[in-house]
């Protein structure tokens, strides 16, 4: 590549700025409007080829004070520029290691978010599932306190039941017995009578004759009347007997246990005494009818069936 052509008058231009600045290569090649490259050509080499184009160096040699003044202000310039490279250098770097600092700083803000959201997430998460555990607890809970009232309810329906199944076997067993003792009553009621049905026909007799012995003098009048009183007292207790069987078997079967207008009341000895005289008339008749020997068998026959 052949040698930047340039003319003489160029040439003083680049002589006369390198007396004036030195090696200030920028103020050099402005002042004399050219390349930087030319003005380090001409100073360091020139053109041999033309007769004028000596090294700028060789041509300012002779000429040591201006080329000295020249150099300090050269280098000066030198210090500044690199000083002002340094500058920049720094400051690039600066802004560089700003930069990743920045980058830094932002990726741990990102990192600090992201791990920031990914523990609030977690923490929902945990949250939800602490959540879902007491639903289920309580859940649990509930069904164990259902499953527990069932069972207690069960339980005691069982127990009521087996109480009111005891109760009717107590009732029954009641009822059975008390079917016995009305029975039993029943025989009883209707030996006492038949007893007393028997006493009938020698009553009359007697009455008679305790009247004879009184009048004779041969007993008494108050032990002809205890025995008038004591035979009175046993149609009263057969009477009584049967009335209580009668009410028994009433309340038994769950008939009414009294008839309105009807009153019990005692009986005196002669209204005894007249109740036997009735009842002997009436067993004589019943005689006279031929009706006796088959009611006393018929009682009889009774009797013996409440017996049994």
């Amino acid at each position: 590549m052949g040698a930047p052509a340039i003319s003489r008058k160029a040439y003083d231009r680049l002589v006369e700025a390198f007396q004036k600045y030195g090696l200030n290569w920028k103020r050099v090649s402005l002042e004399a409007g050219v390349a930087r490259g030319t003005a380090k050509r001409a100073w360091h080499k020139g053109w041999p080829s033309r007769e004028w184009g000596r090294a700028i160096v060789e041509v300012l040699g002779s000429q040591p004070h201006l080329t000295r003044a020249a150099m300090h202000e050269s280098l000066e310039a030198e210090v500044e520029a690199e000083a002002a490279a340094r500058l920049d250098r720094r400051r690039q770097a600066r802004a560089k290691v700003a930069a990743k600092n920045a980058a830094a700083v932002e990726k741990e803000l990102d990192d600090a978010e992201a791990r920031r959201r990914a523990d609030t997430v977690a923490e929902v998460q945990r949250a939800e599932s602490e959540s879902d555990e007491l639903r289920r607890r309580i859940a649990e809970q509930a069904l164990r306190e259902r499953e527990e009232a069932a069972r207690a309810r069960a339980a005691k329906e069982a127990t009521e039941e087996a109480e009111r199944e005891k109760a009717r076997q107590q009732a029954l067993e009641a009822r059975t017995q008390e079917a016995q003792l009305v029975r039993l009553a029943r025989g009883a009621a209707i030996g006492t009578l038949g007893g007393t049905m028997r006493l009938m026909p020698g009553l009359a007799k007697l009455a008679d004759q305790l009247r004879a012995a009184i009048d004779a003098g041969q007993i008494p009048i108050d032990k002809a009347a205890s025995t008038i009183g004591q035979i009175s007292r046993t149609v009263k207790d057969a009477t009584l007997a049967a009335q209580v069987v009668i009410e028994l078997e009433r309340l038994h079967v769950g008939a009414p246990q009294a008839i309105i207008g009807v009153v019990q009341h005692e009986i005196s000895v002669d209204e005894a005494v007249s109740a036997v005289q009735e009842a002997e008339a009436a067993v004589q008749r019943a005689r006279q009818l031929g009706l006796v020997a088959e009611q006393q068998n018929a009682l009889g026959a009774r009797t013996k069936v409440a017996e049994a």
